[in-house]
């Protein structure tokens, strides 16, 4: 398993394969609401619509211009059509997600929904009662951590904070940029100013405080220059700026983005329409090697039907901890079930596994010996 920021930050759960779980370093508190804010119930019920996945156009990368696919060219999807291999579609070879759902931020002041259309009134299952708080209700929190890198306590800040120093200051208004959190995120609800009001990190050597910066800006500006470190345009890409400009109210038309009418829908399916990205910028190519490096060297099959016994050659299963490494059946366990020790190659101690975390790839070096 591949882990990333997020899983190292707050812990993986354990794999039911033999995979390993990790113990987060990072947790949040409970929030608490200053004084007494007074709940609101709108007088009128609300209907959330859920994504449909069937329309290609929102969900998949098209190839066309202006938001048309090219007349008498079908829309990549997932689903074929017919028999035909992927390998005879080179429109359709490898088709992609577009990106993720991400619901733009808007000044929608108090939630007062509208009357539910009458063809509907009369299906409630589809209906909502979406009790809310007045705007500008403040709460608070804590987040605890332990043990973390600058870079990795940066990123954590830079999500909190979009990279806004405006995030870390004394005034609360002047925090720009809204996360969205909780249920009716697509009629305005759960947005939220995040803002950093302190900031203790305390070394885990106390001969490199030095190294620590001394404000929370710090430690965001170490991690962008991380990503530039990495991926140089990460600051323009269409997943940073698409990002950022969903957050920003500012950057989004409220008036332009209510739900789509069955009317529209038809129409865009029938036009071969779809969605265009939503911001500018350079995009990193997926599964792009760095530069100077050649493909991968190919892993031999392991052979099959070889016994479990003892000096047989192992080969740790991918997604796990011991995947590719290979290594010597010290012992083995007096049943299937039962744990086996291997020594690793370049380990300076033995290992115990189930067998199921690795794969018998040659038999011992003396099978066969007379």
């Amino acid at each position: 398993m591949k882990l990333d920021l997020p899983h190292l930050l707050f812990g993986v759960a354990a794999e039911h394969d033999g995979g390993l779980g990790l113990k987060r370093r990072a947790c949040f508190g409970l929030a608490r609401a200053d004084g007494d804010p007074q709940l609101q119930e709108p007088k009128h019920p609300s209907i959330l619509l859920g994504p449909k996945p069937s329309y290609v156009g929102l969900y998949v990368r098209q190839k066309g211009r202006d938001g048309r696919v090219a007349k008498g060219e079908p829309m990549a999807t997932y689903t074929p059509l017919d028999e035909t291999p992927w390998s005879a579609k080179p429109h359709l070879a490898q088709p992609e997600l577009a990106g993720v759902k991400i619901w733009p931020a808007r000044d929608a002041g108090a939630f007062r929904p509208a009357p539910v259309d009458p063809e509907l009134a009369k299906n409630r299952k589809v209906q909502t009662r979406l009790v809310t708080l007045p705007p500008g209700t403040v709460f608070r929190s804590r987040l605890t951590f332990h043990n973390l890198r600058v870079v990795e306590l940066g990123a954590l800040l830079w999500a909190l904070s979009f990279g806004d120093e405006a995030a870390f200051g004394a005034e609360p208004g002047a925090v720009a940029k809204r996360h969205r959190l909780g249920m009716g995120k697509p009629l305005g609800l759960g947005e939220v100013a995040i803002r950093v009001t302190g900031l203790k990190p305390e070394p885990a050597c106390p001969g490199r405080a030095a190294e620590i910066p001394r404000k929370a800006i710090g430690f965001v500006r170490a991690f962008e220059k991380h990503m530039r470190g990495v991926y140089r345009e990460w600051g323009e890409s269409k997943q940073v700026k698409a990002l950022l400009k969903a957050a920003s109210p500012a950057e989004n038309d409220a008036g332009s983005l209510g739900y789509m009418s069955l009317d529209d829908y038809q129409d865009c399916k029938k036009r071969q329409a779809y969605l265009e990205d939503y911001a500018d910028g350079h995009e990193k190519p997926r599964g792009a090697a760095p530069p100077g490096a050649g493909a991968p060297p190919a892993r031999p099959i392991p052979p099959v039907d070889l016994p479990l016994v003892e000096g047989a050659r192992v080969r740790g299963k991918e997604k796990t901890k011991y995947s590719g490494r290979e290594g010597i059946v010290v012992k083995v366990g007096r049943s299937e079930y039962d744990r086996c020790v291997v020594k690793f190659e370049n380990a300076r101690r033995t290992e115990s596994l189930r067998p199921a975390l690795f794969d018998v790839i040659g038999p011992p070096d003396n099978a066969g010996a007379g």
